[in-house]
Parts: C-alpha cells; sequence; structure tokens
C-alpha cells in the first residue's frame, strides 16, 4: 500500500524519523513521550496500550496519558518540520552551488 502512494510513505518515513530522534534525546521528558507514543500505537510490536492502560502505567489519570500522548505526537510533527525544512535548505544549497 505504501508503495502505491509515494507521498504517504515519505510521510510515513518522517514520523519514524522524528520518533526516532525524539526516543534518542537526551531529554528523559522526549524519551518518556517516544515511549508513549510506540506503546499507545502498538509500535514495538505489542497491542497497542490504551488510554487507561498507559495512565495506570504511570500512575496518572486517563486524561494525563492522553496529554502524554498529544505532547510526543506534537514533538514529533514538530520534528518532522524541522527535518523537512533543513532538507529543502539543502536540496536547494546543492542546486544553488553554495557550500553550507
Amino acid at each position: 500500500m505504501l508503495a502505491e502512494r509515494p507521498a504517504l510513505a515519505h510521510e510515513v518515513a518522517a514520523a519514524l524519523n522524528g520518533l526516532r530522534l525524539l526516543a534518542s534525546s537526551a531529554d528523559p521528558r522526549h524519551r518518556r513521550l517516544a515511549w508513549v507514543v510506540i506503546q499507545r500505537y502498538g509500535l514495538d510490536g505489542d497491542s497497542p496500550m490504551t488510554i487507561a492502560d498507559l495512565g495506570r502505567h504511570f500512575g496518572i489519570t486517563p486524561q494525563g496519558a492522553r496529554d502524554l500522548e498529544h505532547r510526543g505526537l506534537d514533538h514529533i510533527r514538530r520534528l518532522m518540520r524541522r527535518t523537512h525544512f533543513y532538507r529543502l535548505v539543502h536540496r536547494n544549497q546543492l542546486f544553488l552551488g553554495i557550500s553550507a
């Protein structure tokens, strides 16, 4: 399916790259957000965790777990935009013959 939709494949690859960047962050809060997203959507191959399960894991309310999920997704979106922007700048520098 992704091979048939290259734009979607690009977006998925960018999202996974953003998730990898978040998970490898030096900031433990960012790593926790990455863990929440991975567990919530089952990206590690396990079954996805419910919001209630995440809340129990962290000892917080389901709404608190939902907030962590949303913050993690927001961070990934920002990383995707930033990565895409830098790629475009680099590509344009190469096209224009500008050394970085």
